[in-house]
């Protein structure tokens, strides 16, 4: 017995380390911006951009250069099918970099570091036009190059690639929604709204004008008002009126199942709408009364 018990003992040991080693997943923000952000959320936070075309592949990007001092920039690439969702963030420039660490990563990080942070990469590969490494990691949406001085020097994320291809069995967390916006946590927003969000109320439709993250942070900005306002925002509906929130499936012809959580009692929100994004349920429409 006492032998069996010492052998259980190990084995949980090696699991929860293997656990605590496990390396870190796609990820859908990158300094503040959302993948699936429109177009005009880089231009209005930084511009005009410095440079616009399409890559061999037919993708369009747009880069911005936003502090000349270290050579920061702030590219966006959108699919060909599609040219206002942005489908790929990256960010790069020098040691000193003003940024949103990424993974507890910022632009001038020694090699080791961002070993010891993201893992072994499955490839390392020489760029052919610029003296960096590029990093990519299986099964993970984010790539990064180092350069000859084995320093950090670009962050990129692409696509939903490692993210589950449905999200869980089961409708949306609407308590989570709700959870979030009466506690203003920007965290927890962005791990539910979409990057296309849009908000109804009237015959107007809004959506992020700048990154996600500083608008959310902002509750002066449209957005943050129409959800955080205290008299007619998506905060004031979920504390001043009763939470009855009525979920249902929603079928489209050419587009997966998502889901309308109805809001019958309720003189401020309509509805809210979720679509089935990057392996979960993501806050993709609200219509304001």
């Amino acid at each position: 017995m006492r032998a069996f018990g010492l052998s259980f003992f190990v084995s949980c040991v090696a699991v929860l380390a293997g656990l605590a080693q496990a390396p870190p997943p796609s990820q859908v923000e990158l300094n503040g911006f959302l993948l699936g952000q429109y177009a005009q959320a880089p231009d209005r936070a930084f511009g005009k951009p410095a440079q616009v075309g399409t890559d061999e592949d037919h993708w369009t990007y747009r880069a911005y250069l936003f502090d000349e001092k270290y050579g920061a920039y702030m590219a966006f690439r959108f699919p060909p099918d599609d040219h206002q969702r942005m489908l790929s963030i990256q960010i790069a420039g020098n040691a000193g970099t003003p940024m949103r660490p990424f993974l507890g990563l910022v632009i001038g990080d020694d090699k080791q570091k961002v070993l010891q942070a993201l893992g072994n990469p499955e490839k390392i590969e020489p760029e052919k036009e610029y003296p960096v490494d590029l990093y990519t990691y299986a099964n993970r949406n984010y790539s990064v190059e180092i350069n000859r001085k084995g320093k950090l020097s670009s962050i990129q994320i692409m696509g939903y690639a490692g993210f589950a291809e449905k999200p869980p069995s089961g409708l949306p967390d609407i308590e989570g929604l709700r959870r979030f916006i009466v506690n203003h946590d920007i965290d927890g927003l962005l791990t539910v709204l979409a990057g296309d969000l849009e908000i109804y109320r009237g015959d107007h439709a809004y959506s992020f004008s700048q990154s996600a993250r500083a608008e959310l942070a902002d509750q002066e900005t449209e957005i943050g008002q129409l959800l955080f306002g205290d008299k007619a925002g998506l905060r004031a509906a979920f504390t001043a009126e009763r939470f009855d929130p009525d979920e249902q499936i929603r079928l489209y012809e050419k587009a997966p199942p998502g889901c309308v959580v109805k809001f019958a009692h309720s003189k401020i929100v309509r509805e809210v709408v979720y679509k089935a994004e990057a392996g979960s349920w993501k806050v993709w429409e609200i219509a304001l009364r």
